[in-house]
């Protein structure tokens, strides 16, 4: 199966408007094949923004990288409200998140997210995160986007 031709459209969303940024500037070196948005230029504070932000958007994201700790709500919380909306539960969301408990990761998949990726903990690791992320989804995404209309 060939790539994908169009551009994956990743939304981010994080407490932390320093991950958004670091997340959005590695996602940026393929700016030919990628487009990034988040709530409001960074910081998505709970599901109203997150909702508000994903429908006002053009188009629907291909994918969703969510971090899970983001006081006051939790992003599993926000999970459960992607995974129970008739158009954005068939987005595939990655949880990407500096937590290695056995148990967030488990929750995660319990309520759907399609991968759980820890946070490289220098930026060359993230990095080649972000690059082998982006190659496996091409390859997966035609499939899911000709889903999404």
């Amino acid at each position: 199966m060939a790539p994908m031709s169009s551009r994956l459209r990743f939304f981010i969303i994080d407490d932390d408007a320093t991950d958004v940024e670091l997340t959005t500037a590695v996602l940026g070196q393929y700016a030919e094949d990628v487009e990034v948005f988040s709530c409001h230029g960074g910081a998505c504070p709970g599901n109203a923004e997150v909702m508000q932000t994903l429908e006002a958007l053009d188009q629907t994201p291909s994918l969703i990288l969510l971090d899970i700790h983001m006081p006051p709500q939790s992003g599993l919380d926000i999970l459960n409200v992607l995974k129970a909306h008739p158009v954005y539960r068939l987005i595939p969301v990655i949880v990407l998140s500096n937590s290695q408990e056995q148990e967030d990761i488990q929750e995660a998949y319990r309520r759907h997210a399609s991968a759980y990726l820890v946070k490289g903990s220098d930026f060359e690791t993230f990095t080649a995160q972000m690059h082998a992320l982006l190659r496996f989804w091409r390859y997966c995404l035609p499939a899911v986007s000709s889903e999404q209309g």
